[in-house]
């Protein structure tokens, strides 16, 4: 088998809550986007704290505790890198949790996990690319198993939510460390007996009920701009581990390249034409044009450069800051997931919206910002003649901005198994996406929602 199972619901951002992203829409659009709305399932994703917290069975590890403890001893280590965003991470933890009480009196082994999420430079200098991901230290068989990599838990894909063949892929790595002893914890009762609190699904955060007013719109705006910011960050860290640039630079292991600096110029190029803050197209903008000028000069955007753009800047009201950890910040959402798919919602809406996209497509040629502030030499200006030579369309059509979802999610989304499943609905045209006309902003943005609410 391959992949994950779901288990449980994998929640994202509840659609219910944003029905005021509908007001700017024409009123057909905004009739069956409420449909849609109606039908959409409740909660937010679970996450926003490291998910080991209080497990007993499993050591909750952060760099400074996984140098101390797992590289400055000779026992063995099973540590699952994960997000606590990640919906896949959430629905695998009980199950890794459930593996790990099993082996709780096995001294040869010491169950770890970590949240990249919180320590995501660090996950990404050890190649963590994709969420969860196991890896196995200090084992006898496996001499780069001693390092901070480690080792892969597995060859190949395998089914994480059955526990029968997750503790067949342990036992054959535990087996080069000798016979088991005999103070293994006993096996749990049958399916029969009362749960314990980690094999029960944990509740997802209750979503913050609020009026649909324009206040309400600004604090959805920004839980969206969090979301790009902690993205352009991390996603770009994510990109680098699974597209190396070739060929590699040891001095400079998350540098972009490639197919991944290409995606993330396109990228940038749409969220800077439909981000509905001019401040914040301005923003987006100016880091357009660091990528770009990246891609067209030596082809390679370096870690340092880039990080260095991203803390120079906010992205409208969102500080570098944020970018780090956006739990502090979150106005309505509780977690990364549905900051992104808020994101996502309100660059389908704009893109369907008329007066948007003449707004996205508004001339700057003396350099003056669409609300009248004088934006810096090498803003928006510049970055439209740029697009102008690029071929990208001034106005990004409905079908350009899924396209743009679509590149984003494969490229800059950690948890592997969504960025899988949301590829796959895309490239399979579910929901009639490839019978849509370009120019369809009702069925590109009602796409979307049907696509979301198959997750939630």
């Amino acid at each position: 088998s391959s992949g994950h199972t779901k288990r449980g619901s994998a929640a994202v951002c509840d659609p219910r809550r944003m029905t005021l992203l509908t007001a700017s829409m024409p009123i057909p659009l905004r009739s069956a986007a409420a449909l849609l709305l109606a039908a959409a399932g409740p909660g937010f994703a679970l996450g926003g704290k490291p998910l080991f917290a209080d497990s007993a069975d499993v050591v909750e590890l952060t760099p400074g505790r996984f140098n101390a403890t797992v590289l400055s001893s000779k026992e063995a280590w099973l540590v699952d890198y994960y997000a606590d965003w990640c919906p896949h991470c959430q629905n695998f933890a009980p199950v890794w949790q459930h593996v790990a009480s099993q082996y709780s009196g096995d001294s040869r082994v010491t169950f770890g996990a970590m949240d990249c999420a919180l320590h995501m430079d660090f996950c990404a200098g050890i190649k963590v690319g994709a969420y969860p991901t196991m890896r196995a230290y200090n084992m006898p068989d496996a001499p780069h198993s001693a390092g901070e990599a480690g080792v892969a838990l597995h060859e190949g894909d395998y089914n994480l939510d059955e526990e029968q063949e997750l503790k067949g892929l342990i036992d054959a790595k535990l087996a080069a460390l000798g016979p088991a002893p005999l103070t293994l914890a006993p096996t749990p009762a049958g399916p029969g007996a009362p749960a314990t609190s980690w094999l029960l699904p944990a509740p997802a955060p209750a979503p913050k009920d609020i009026p649909a007013t324009s206040d309400s719109a600004v604090l959805r705006l920004i839980d969206a701009e969090l979301a790009l910011v902690y993205a352009l960050r991390q996603g770009t860290a994510t990109a680098a581990v699974r597209r190396p640039v070739e060929p590699p630079d040891p001095s400079d292991p998350l540098a972009l390249g490639g197919e991944a600096l290409a995606e993330l110029v396109l990228w940038l190029d749409l969220v800077s034409r439909l981000l509905p803050s001019s401040r914040g197209r301005r923003d987006v903008a100016e880091l357009s044009a660091v990528a770009r000028s990246a891609q067209q000069g030596s082809g390679v955007l370096p870690r340092a450069a880039w990080l260095l753009a991203l803390d120079e800047r906010k992205v409208d009201l969102v500080g570098p800051q944020a970018g780090q950890d956006p739990a502090p910040y979150w106005r309505l959402c509780a977690t990364y997931t549905c900051g992104l798919w808020t994101l996502f919602h309100i660059l389908t809406v704009a893109a369907a919206d008329p007066i948007s996209r003449r707004l996205a497509a508004a001339p700057e040629d003396d350099g003056v910002a669409r609300d009248g502030r004088r934006l810096r030499e090498d803003g928006p200006a510049v970055r439209q003649r740029g697009l102008e030579a690029a071929g990208v369309s001034a106005s990004p059509t409905p079908g350009e901005t899924l396209q743009r979802i679509r590149g984003f999610v494969e490229n800059f989304f950690g948890c592997e198994e969504c960025s899988k499943h949301f590829v796959a609905t895309y490239d399979s045209c579910q929901f009639g996406r490839c019978a849509l006309e370009a120019t369809d902003g009702q069925g590109s943005a009602l796409w979307l929602w049907q696509g979301h609410n198959t997750v939630t």
